[in-house]
């Protein structure tokens, strides 16, 4: 017999059971969903990126690993972090290309980013080429016995069709004609191919050309590829590798080191991106010096063509001479705020370490290994990225010659990393790139910084510090913190940036602090006492630190009578008191017979090059007064 209320209740009551069932199903669906596209977005990843990803610090959103190099279609590496195929051209940006130095442009013009692409976005770049005019790859590009197709996505930018032709040397041989309307050519079998074979090795300027001499040509062009073979593979997209050669070849390769010589590399992103902090990071050496070369280590770009020596040198460390430099404009007020002028680091020969460059929206810095050497109170204009490159010289004269070797990963972060970050990410370097056979050299275990006035670093390479730099044994890294017109009271407030480069694990290694200054401790300090405990405390502080501070007696003034009778009794001190100096090392430049007497500029004007500042001369006897100190330490 049906007994309607018993049944009711015992289906209300399996329909609760179900309905909690389905609802634990719904979440395990969507939990599921979330694991699929998680494993779809690092699928290909293999178990040592993952372990990288995992074991660098949180957030990048690019990385590159050195040892997951790809010849094909081109020489890349993948982004760990996004799994899109590279591109299929050869030769790389794929965009905005045309007005970079790379093209060199006879009775033409191009403006990049100037016309709506097929895509939606506005990298197309519009080509004016004049009757007779052509545009061609400058310098031209050495190719091996084979056939080869250029192909190029392009539409007319003009009220009628227009005509022209592909060239491999510079409008010597051309293609037939093209014509172009109002559609975008930009797929296989529609855009314009040219297809040509040589017989042996050829230097080739490959380009784009008017007809003939009275047709010209207004056309937008967005990607322009060379192909091995006789057929167009497509157009190549930006996609976020890092694309490292313009040939389908691998540069001298191994056990996860890449030296590129005669090479750059470009990541080129899909879209712009507008951190207002970020960091880079790249492990490298430099197997042979660089003679009277600027050599950009790291370098960025909102897109292809802004590749300048200029904007090269804007942002990111290079290296100049055996220098690593960063040139700014002078700030308007540099006493105020925190200013670094140069650093010396000499990389010739002494293996892997790991350059770290940080941006926090208002101030860069340049860490090697897990301490900083560069801190600098300066915002950029255009945060703005696009396309980034490394390791280049000057394209803006063609191809670049590069000198570098990379190993670990390069990495990219849209954020600024804590130092504590940088020291974690700098042992993960280490041990990926022992993992892949490659050593990071330890001998340079003692890190310099000069922290003073113009004496010791406003007049730029020629000061002793720098001259020191090329006689350092054992060798030392360092960072001259020093400008014109500074005084005790800045060098103390820079300190403040300086001690933040000191790492957590200074075991083995020694962190050398000098502190000179010139006559620039008038009027804040007006009287020797007052200048010496001031002087002391702040030794004994920086000594508490970490650091091992080094003073230097105080140079003569010429004419400034007051001043040198404040700076015997300062000097007198020094050299009576090291221990109260935080157990400093004393270089005594005024010991110097020539250099020490009040009326030196008199006796000896070829060792001055003004009332205060000493000539090459001079500072060639300072730097041989400070170097055995220096060296003893």
């Amino acid at each position: 017999m049906w007994k309607g209320d018993i049944d009711v209740t015992a289906l209300n009551v399996k329909i609760n059971i179900l309905s909690a069932s389905v609802d634990a199903l719904s979440s395990s669906v969507t939990a599921l969903s979330a694991s699929v596209t998680s494993l779809v977005a690092t699928a290909g990843a293999t178990a040592a990126d993952k372990q990288l990803l995992d074991s660098m610090p949180p957030g990048a959103i690019g990385m590159w690993p050195f040892d997951r190099i790809q010849s094909e279609p081109v020489a890349h590496i993948p982004n760990i972090l996004n799994r899109t195929p590279p591109p299929a051209g050869i030769l790389t940006p794929a965009s905005r290309m045309f007005s970079s130095a790379l093209f060199y442009k006879y009775l033409a013009t191009a403006t990049d980013d100037a016309l709506t692409d097929p895509y939606g976005g506005t990298e197309a770049s519009y080509l004016n080429i004049s009757a007779g005019g052509f545009i061609e790859r400058n310098p031209a590009i050495t190719l091996p016995a084979g056939t080869y197709t250029l192909a190029l996505s392009c539409i007319r930018n003009d009220a009628t069709d227009q005509q022209f032709c592909l060239t491999k040397d510079g409008a010597v041989t051309k293609s037939s004609p093209f014509t172009v309307s109002n559609t975008w050519l930009n797929t296989i079998g529609t855009r314009p191919a040219y297809t040509f074979t040589i017989a042996s090795s050829t230097s080739l300027a490959l380009g784009i050309c008017a007809i003939d001499g009275s047709t010209p040509a207004k056309i937008g062009a967005l990607s322009f590829d060379l192909f091995r073979g006789a057929a167009d593979l497509g157009p190549s997209r930006p996609c976020d590798h890092l694309i490292l050669s313009t040939l389908n070849s691998v540069t001298a390769y191994a056990a996860g080191e890449l030296a590129l010589a005669g090479k750059y590399g470009i990541i080129q992103r899909p879209t712009a991106i507008t951190p207002a902090t970020w960091t880079i990071q790249a492990l490298i050496k430099l197997p042979g010096a660089i003679i009277n070369g600027s050599n950009p280590i790291l370098t960025k770009a909102q897109s292809y063509a802004a590749f300048t020596v200029d904007q090269i040198n804007a942002g990111l460390p290079r290296w100049v001479d055996g220098t690593v430099a960063i040139d700014r404009a002078y700030a308007a007020n540099p006493y105020s705020g925190i200013y670094q002028y140069d650093n010396f680091v000499d990389m010739v020969g002494r293996g892997y370490h790991l350059l770290t460059v940080k941006y926090d929206g208002t101030t860069r810095e340049i860490w090697v290994d897990d301490f900083m050497l560069f801190h600098d109170e300066w915002a950029f204009t255009t945060p703005s990225l696009r396309d980034f490159g490394f390791n280049c010289t000057a394209l803006n004269s063609g191809m670049s010659t590069g000198n570098w070797s990379y190993s670990g990963a390069l990495a990219f972060w849209d954020r600024a990393l804590s130092q504590a970050e940088i020291e974690k990410s700098f042992w993960v370097q280490k041990y990926h790139a022992l993992v892949n056979g490659q050593m990071l050299d330890q001998t340079v275990d003692r890190v310099m910084v000069v922290n003073g006035d113009s004496i010791s670093g406003g007049n730029g390479a020629t000061t002793w510090p720098f001259l020191y730099a090329s006689h350092d044994n054992p060798a030392v890294w360092g960072s001259v913190w020093s400008f014109f017109g500074s005084q005790f009271n800045h060098a103390v407030t820079r300190s403040v940036q300086i001690n933040k480069g000191i790492p957590t694990n200074r075991a083995g290694r020694k962190f050398i602090y000098v502190i000179p200054i010139g006559t620039n401790v008038d009027p804040a300090y007006p009287d020797a006492a007052t200048f010496v405990a001031a002087l002391k405390a702040h030794c004994v502080a920086q000594r508490a630190l970490g650091w091992i501070p080094v003073i230097c007696t105080l140079l003569p003034g010429d004419g400034l009578t007051a001043f040198n009778v404040i700076r015997n009794a300062v000097n007198t001190d020094m050299r009576a008191n090291t221990a109260a100096y935080g157990n400093a090392y004393l270089i005594d430049f005024a010991a110097d017979l020539q250099m020490g007497p009040d009326n030196s500029r008199t006796l000896y004007p070829t060792l001055w090059a003004d009332a205060v500042h000493p000539s090459n001369a001079g500072y060639v006897i300072m730097e041989g007064i400070a170097r055995p100190v220096l060296n003893g330490i």
